[in-house]
């Protein structure tokens, strides 16, 4: 009779291992699932970062059409928020444009606008170049890029 009590012992170790490793495939599938899909949404981020960057230089351009002499400068920039974690920030140098530094280099009825757009810690900048016609106010683009963070 004694053996039959011992019989469930040996029949535990195996249980646990057993147990064991599908727990660890669980757990790799789920942390592999995680990146897969953390992947995704990150350039879907970087696409919507793209997109809100280019909202603000939209933007820009509106506020230079209602008000020609439209300046922020390099040190106060401001700022378009669709929500808590896609914003744009936006500066605008009028007769200025950037070679080394924001704003640094004159350049007569030329203005720079330069926009951030960033959503959930992903950032695109993008940089257009537009000229103002001092007479009737027209806004030519000249150029609008990508600019490297």
């Amino acid at each position: 009779m004694i053996h039959i009590k011992n019989k469930g012992i040996t029949a535990l170790p195996l249980i646990i291992l057993i147990g064991g490793i599908v727990l660890e495939i669980a757990i790799t599938m789920a942390l592999v699932a995680f990146y897969i899909s953390e992947s995704g949404s990150g350039a879907r981020y970087s696409a919507e970062a793209l997109s809100i960057s280019q909202a603000g230089i939209n933007d820009a351009m509106i506020k230079i059409i209602r008000n020609p002499s439209f300046n922020t400068g390099p040190s106060s920039p401001y700022y378009l928020s669709f929500d808590n974690n896609r914003n744009a920030q936006i500066v605008v140098c009028k007769d200025y444009q950037t070679i080394t530094n924001n704003c640094d280099t004159y350049t007569n009825n030329k203005t720079e606008i330069t926009s951030l757009g960033t959503v959930f810690g992903k950032n695109r900048r993008l940089r257009a170049n537009v000229n103002i016609n001092p007479t009737n106010g027209e806004i030519r683009i000249e150029s609008i890029k990508e600019i490297p963070l």
